[in-house]
């Protein structure tokens, strides 16, 4: 909603209304010309024919207000009623401006509150200082804080204004009064919700009156509402400004003038800023302009906000603080349920950034859809990942297992888990037929077996060697022949040498009775003597 300031403008033909901007004074025409065309109401009020003398016209810059006589010198209105203000503020005290009045003010010393906000309308107050004392009884301000008898219908406030009827209406200038019930309040103003009954422009800086303590009081200084005046309105609390209407004022109360300080600086808490310098709480040293805020709830600095820059402010205006989860609250689209965007923001301070996006690591292994990562779900899979028997694909090259004995390195259909015993071979596996190739073809441990350049029996020598059994260790080239029916040394011979008549083939280089079997040397001297021993021997046995 824009704030629409309660304030009208004045121009040649009449009265110009606007919400957020306003046009500039056009004419010659002196106040009581321009003053004699208006003739208006507050919303849905009744006219002010007696009483309420303390509420005054007010004439600023081209432009009407509202104020209040709340101290013989003093006139209490809106901020934004002054703010630009270099002239003269006339005040008028009179029930129509139109008609007559009893009492007329020019005061060129006018005070907006050092802390107003046009933008927020925080601290909309100001004062109005006259260089004598006004007609009629003041009306003193509320200091008392609202607390839960001040809403709904069972204390109405009492608005008084000079505004127009309706948000473009521009008949202003006739002094009426309207019963509101206030709805709540916060730290800097009264709340009413009501499409029946409203102030509107030209109410500016008038009393919200509160029969309170015996007595009326102004409890709150119309300030702002809905441009068209039909549906609610704002007005700025008076007693979370009573130390800077008191540097004015002088602490006056109706019971007689005096100054509620207890030294004649103006500074009641000693701490170097009085009210009218802008200290919002004199009586408490924390409080005054400048003071770092903490987050207890009090506006320290006086700048009309409460816990700014702590944990506990909404810097951001996203509805959540920091001490409500928001992970940078100096980023409106960065708070506790924000959708999720891939712009490298942790939008919903998860503590993920871009989850759910390609953008986003969602596993935070560092490695987003984008960049490759084919399951942003599991921290150990990505790009560049080891890759493990898992039968996962670790590393996202679109391979599972590889490099591990549970991946077919070479494509044959089987694995070295499975038995493959040469992974790098595809003609190696287990089913494979044997080839006579120095391999392993079948994986039974046996190399080129039923190949004829294969040696199955492990004796060193192939069937393409000579190996007339290779199935037995004890047959191949060059064994012992033994008498046993088979051809041991592979010669084509069976038994032959376990066959030899005596004396060896041929019967002169072997003999065998007797003795060991032994090749004969050439006759000498020892070798005949034991030569015929051997004989003599063996012609006895044969007897």
């Amino acid at each position: 909603m824009c704030h629409a300031p309660r304030f009208l403008l004045i121009a040649l033909t009449g009265v110009a209304l606007s919400a957020c901007s306003y046009p500039s004074l056009d004419g010659d025409e002196s106040l009581p010309e321009i003053l004699a065309q208006l003739d208006s109401e507050i919303v849905g009020g009744t006219n002010v024919t007696s009483g309420w003398e303390s509420v005054v016209y007010l004439s600023v810059g081209g432009g009407e207000c509202t104020g209040t006589l709340i101290s013989p010198d003093v006139v209490l209105t809106a901020a934004h009623c002054l703010q630009g203000v270099w002239g003269a503020v006339d005040v008028v005290w009179t029930n129509n401006i139109s008609q007559s009045h009893w009492g007329w003010i020019s005061s060129n010393d006018h005070h907006a509150h050092p802390q107003y906000n046009p933008g927020s309308m925080a601290n909309d107050i100001g004062v109005i200082v006259l260089p004598q004392a006004g007609p009629g009884a003041p009306v003193p301000i509320n200091e008392d804080t609202p607390n839960g008898n001040w809403t709904g219908n069972n204390h109405p406030l009492t608005f008084v204004g000079f505004g127009v009827t309706s948000g473009w209406a521009n008949d202003s200038g006739v002094k009426r009064k309207v019963d509101i019930a206030v709805d709540n309040h916060d730290g800097n103003f009264l709340y009413y919700y009501d499409n029946q009954h409203n102030t509107c422009y030209g109410d500016s800086g008038g009393p919200a009156f509160t029969d309170h303590n015996g007595g009326w009081q102004v409890a709150g200084v119309t300030s702002w509402g809905d441009q068209n005046c039909s549906q609610m309105g704002a007005n700025t609390r008076t007693d979370v400004h009573v130390q800077w209407i008191e540097g004015y004022t002088g602490g006056w109360s109706p019971g007689g003038p005096g100054d509620d300080d207890d030294d004649d600086d103006g500074d009641g808490d000693g701490d170097g800023y009085t009210p009218g310098q802008g200290d919002c709480d004199d009586d408490d040293p924390t409080v005054h302009p400048g003071a770092p805020e903490t987050p207890d709830h009090v506006d320290e600095d006086c700048d009309g906000q409460v816990d700014e820059g702590t944990a506990y402010y909404d810097d951001d205006g996203d509805g959540y603080t920091e001490a409500d989860g928001d992970c940078d609250d100096g980023h409106a689209g960065v708070h506790p349920g924000a959708p999720e965007y891939a712009d490298g923001l942790d939008n919903d301070c998860n503590g993920f950034v871009d989850e759910g996006m390609d953008a986003g690591d969602d596993d935070g292994d560092g490695y987003s859809e984008a960049d490759g990562d084919c399951d942003d779900n599991h921290g150990d899979v990505h790009p560049g990942a080891p890759e493990v028997a898992d039968h996962v694909d670790n590393d996202c090259d679109g391979l599972i297992d590889e490099g591990t004995d549970y991946y077919d390195d070479d494509g044959d259909g089987f694995s070295e888990a499975e038995g493959d015993c040469d992974d790098d071979h595809p003609g190696v596996n287990p089913i494979a037929p044997e080839y006579a190739d120095g391999l392993d073809n079948d994986c039974d441990g046996q190399v080129d077996e039923d190949m004829d350049e294969g040696d199955a029996d492990g004796d060193g020598f192939s069937e393409a060697e000579g190996d007339c059994d290779d199935h037995d260790p004890s047959v191949h080239p060059g064994a012992p022949d033994r008498d046993n029916g088979r051809d041991d040394d592979c010669d084509g011979q069976v038994d032959e040498l376990a066959n030899e008549p005596p004396g060896g083939p041929g019967g002169d280089e072997y003999e065998a009775y007797g003795c060991r079997m032994v090749p004969t040397p050439p006759a000498s001297g020892a070798l005949v003597a034991s030569l015929a021993a051997c004989l003599a021997l063996a012609r006895r046995r044969s007897r």
